[in-house]
């Protein structure tokens, strides 16, 4: 097998092409994301668990404007622009994959201390999460930036870190699939849930029917995370294995085009995590189909005043001529 790469790449352009399209589509769904958690029309995105879904759509954000200027990158001659590009989308990715686990472990506390739940999981412990896990992951999107052989070093380390964190994901859903088989067959055919809400005044089913979603949430949000970066985090592996390990060993062809192909794979997930809001959370195209129509309503209203004024102020002209003559 010929182990050197010929002078043209056929996958590069392609590659930028769909990484800017991609891009320029994670921005627009993870902006409609954050205007509609933050203007919450219906009131129905406060509560704690929902600052995780804030901060990973952040994080989709970034990436996706990142994206667009990472297409453009070889069109740029600034080498601190490379940098920053860099340490950017490597800080989102890892942001991606502390949040999610955090949000697979806030699932399982509910699941498995449902009426302590509420007192573990309190918005002033999740924020420190969520400053915790931003500071770490610019920290570690910094070090990627480093001189080399740092820098290759650092890169090491973040993959083999979310290897970790896929398998302690896997592991926290395999209990928490166990945990809810065994709580389905205790608590079949009651006239309670075991997530029912202990706040007064809450119907249980209607939080028992919103806690499942979320939990489903989640699980999509990991399952989508796995298929679609690890494939990308494999060839990093192996790539990085031959420059720290191998560095006289010319790589294989195969190897050298294939993150151009993994690489917009990554990026779709960021992309796919707020259509899974949209498809698994009621809540959230109830609150947006309620702001469109909101907006469409009073687009109609001020049009309607314009018109009657411009007729009022038509009228009143008419009068004004008619005196005068």
């Amino acid at each position: 097998m010929n182990n050197t790469a010929p002078s043209t790449n056929p996958f590069e352009l392609p590659s930028d092409i769909a990484v800017l399209v991609i891009g320029v589509f994670g921005v627009i769904t993870n902006g409609i994301l954050l205007l509609v958690m933050f203007l919450d029309p219906l009131k129905c995105f406060r509560r704690p668990s929902m600052y995780f879904v804030i901060s990973l759509a952040f994080s989709d954000l970034s990436t996706g404007i990142t994206s667009c200027l990472i297409s453009m990158q070889k069109r740029v001659t600034s080498e601190y622009f490379r940098k920053f590009n860099n340490s950017s989308i490597w800080a989102s990715v890892e942001n991606s994959f502390i949040t999610i686990l955090l949000m697979a472990i806030e699932r399982f506390i509910v699941i498995r201390y449902p009426i302590k739940a509420k007192s573990i999981i309190t918005t002033r412990r999740i924020f420190i999460a969520i400053a915790v896990t931003w500071l770490v992951s610019i920290v570690l999107g910094a070090g990627v930036s480093f001189p080399k052989p740092y820098n290759d070093y650092v890169m090491f380390g973040c993959l083999i870190e979310c290897f970790l964190i896929i398998l302690v994901m896997l592991g926290i859903y395999f209990r928490m699939s166990v945990l809810l088989r065994k709580s389905s067959k205790i608590f079949r055919g009651k006239q309670f849930t075991r997530h029912g809400s202990c706040e007064p005044g809450k119907k249980p089913k209607k939080n028992a029917t919103y806690e499942r979603s979320l939990n489903m949430v989640v699980f999509y949000l990991a399952l989508v995370l796995i298929i679609t970066v690890l494939p990308h985090l494999l060839i990093g592996q192996v790539y990085l294995g031959y420059t720290l390990f191998y560095p006289t060993l010319p790589r294989p062809v195969s190897l050298q085009y294939a993150p151009y192909i993994s690489f917009p794979v990554e990026l779709l997930n960021f992309v796919l995590n707020s259509v899974i809001y949209a498809y698994r959370l009621p809540q959230f195209r109830t609150a947006l189909c309620y702001y469109l129509r909101k907006k469409r309503r009073n687009g109609r209203r001020e049009g309607s005043i314009s018109i009657f004024s411009r007729h009022r102020n038509s009228s009143k002209d008419d009068r004004t001529s008619d005196v005068m003559i």
